[in-house]
């Protein structure tokens, strides 16, 4: 009996763990895909733990970045400047370098059969803007690149008055410069010139400066700057800081000028606002042409000269004047004042030989008027030296101071003469130039 018991636990055991394996292995089944479909869909618990957790890394790293951003410097943070073959225009400030990079090859050389100048590509289909007066009169137009490239250009439009030129050369894919906003330069501001002085080829030329004023001339508004501008400058770009154009160069002024009629000694320069041209740009791409009358630049730079020459001989006449009435008490304030109108009408004279008259009409009129101006200059001349004679006798009664007092009267009496005719012909001239100049 004991052997059959034992006979029949067997199977029995058996069964039971055939059943146990059978029952682990189905939840070991329902296990594993309860885990999957956990990951698949976590619970709204989950989700807001996941999410927390994540969230907590992410106000890490912006905080780590916050960091780094208050351990950079200023200048390192201003600006970007990536370096590619185009030009890449930047929202902050840039360096001197990358401006130069940005503008140099966008910056023409313009050559003409009268002269040259420089100008700007702004745009990449050709379009080059410029001063009228670079390309004025010109019936051949070459565009020299800085790679070499040479163009033929032709004028689109322009408006010699306000001294502004649109160009076109035949070419697609031009890097071109970026046009700012001329309104927001103000005096302080930081500007540079670009261009070729004095038509010197090669690289572009590059000089920096501040913004003085701004000035009006007419109907024009002019950008006084500090940064240099010379011949050959003219047409070239005026960028800011930023790297963007907002203005174009175009003169210099001085008080004093060569033989060959260029400034000298201290000099003013001036560029036209950016804006000015913008606002011109469809009239200019329609073909607008505004030119001047043959000869104005010419009438208006010697009317001016002259002007001038008229009013500093006016004030050597009043010198002289007060010069002789101290010449028998006061022999030093009488010296000095003798030397500073001798000093006007010396300038006075050497301005005239260097005069051209210009040809229109009434250039014997203008003639006349420049006679009689030479006819000054002589009198004066010899007032002067009768006030020196009587300022180094000291003595009155001298026979020297006697023949000095005699050429001061006699100077003064041809001096009057020649007022009674210069009146008239000023009168004249001056109804002459402005009908010629009248547009």
């Amino acid at each position: 009996m004991k052997n059959q018991k034992g006979f029949i636990q067997i199977p029995i055991l058996i069964a039971i763990i055939v059943g146990v394996l059978v029952l682990g292995g189905g939840g070991y089944l329902g296990i594993k895909q309860y885990q999957s479909h956990q990951a698949e869909n976590p619970s709204e618990s989950d989700k807001q733990a996941t999410t927390t957790s994540e969230l907590s890394e992410i106000e890490k790293l912006r905080q780590e970045v916050d960091k780094l951003k208050e351990q950079q410097s200023p200048s390192s943070t201003q600006s970007t400047f990536i370096k590619n073959d185009a030009p890449t225009f930047s929202a902050g400030t840039l360096t001197n370098a990358e401006i130069i990079s940005q503008i140099k090859s966008a910056t023409v050389y313009i050559k003409t059969e009268y002269g040259s100048g420089s100008g700007m590509i702004i745009s990449s289909d050709g379009y080059i803007l410029t001063n009228a007066h670079v390309v004025k009169g010109a019936s051949s137009i070459k565009i020299h690149k800085l790679d070499g490239q040479i163009l033929n250009a032709q004028l689109v439009g322009t408006d010699e008055y306000k001294d502004v030129a649109l160009l076109k050369v035949s070419a697609t894919g031009l890097l071109s410069v970026k046009l700012g906003n001329s309104d927001n330069a103000k005096p302080g501001s930081e500007v540079f010139t670009f261009g070729f002085p004095f038509g010197i080829q090669g690289d572009v030329s590059f000089k920096e400066g501040t913004m003085s004023r701004l000035l009006k001339d007419g109907d024009t508004i002019y950008i006084e700057i500090s940064a240099e501008i010379h011949p050959g400058n003219s047409g070239g770009p005026l960028v800011n800081r930023y790297g963007e154009v907002i203005g174009i160069n175009t003169a210099k002024y001085s008080s004093e000028t060569s033989s060959t009629g260029s400034a000298v000694g201290e000099t003013i320069k001036f560029a036209l606002p950016i804006n000015l041209a913008k606002g011109m740009m469809d009239s200019l791409k329609n073909g607008l042409k505004i030119v001047k009358k043959p000869f104005e630049d010419e009438l208006r730079s010697f009317d001016d000269t002259l002007t001038s020459i008229t009013e500093r001989r006016l004030t050597a006449t009043q010198l002289y004047g007060e010069a002789v009435d101290l010449s028998t008490t006061d022999y030093e304030g009488a010296s000095a004042k003798a030397k500073e109108a001798l000093g006007l009408i010396r300038g006075n004279n050497a301005a005239l030989k260097t005069m051209s008259v210009p040809q229109v009409s009434f250039k014997k009129l203008i003639a006349d008027y420049m006679l009689l101006e030479f006819k000054y200059d002589e009198q004066h001349m010899g007032m002067a030296a009768g006030v020196v004679i009587l300022v180094i006798v000291k003595d009155p009664e001298n026979i020297y101071a006697g023949r000095a007092k005699a050429t001061i009267v006699e100077t003064g009496a041809e001096i009057q003469k020649i007022n009674q005719t210069i009146d008239s012909t000023i009168t004249t001239y001056r109804t002459a130039v402005d009908n010629y100049l009248k547009r």
